[in-house]
């Protein structure tokens, strides 16, 4: 690439000054359309994968060991899931303050868990109730002087 480039200067030392200043005037305005297109990165079609051996275990659906994860993700998600009505239940029965963090403390689960399952969580909301009332904040709500 060095020798290309050594040469290239060597034959524009080589051309007369008006031939020089109309190769400059050409390499500006490359240089600008250049800039232009390289501001804004193109979006192409993604490149398939042509080694499918490369693919992640879990891309493959129908192996034994990607459907043993699956299942047991799946029990897992139902015993959160029961554990979290469980705990509402227990909550509303008791008589005590239902709230996202009373549920999943009782549920021993975690609280990403309430909010990636949004059914859940809307049942928690309604289970809570109407937000408390606001205290008037004035001169009869401090006593007397």
């Amino acid at each position: 690439m060095r020798r290309l480039i050594a040469n290239v200067k060597e034959s524009l030392a080589e051309l007369e000054m008006d031939e020089q200043d109309q190769v400059q005037e050409a390499t500006v305005t490359i240089r600008k359309s250049r800039a232009v297109v390289l501001g804004m990165p193109r979006v192409g079609q993604p490149v398939p994968d042509v080694r499918p051996e490369r693919l992640w275990p879990m891309s493959n659906p129908g192996s034994r060991r990607t459907q043993a994860m699956v299942h047991g993700r799946q029990a897992d998600t139902e015993r959160r899931r029961f554990r979290v009505e469980q705990a509402m239940r227990d909550l509303q029965k008791a008589g005590e303050e239902v709230s996202v963090t009373a549920v999943v403390r009782r549920a021993k689960a975690d609280r990403t868990f309430l909010y990636r399952h949004r059914d859940l969580l809307s049942e928690v909301r309604v289970a809570e109730g109407p937000p408390p009332q606001m205290r008037s904040v004035g001169p009869e709500s401090h006593g007397p002087r």
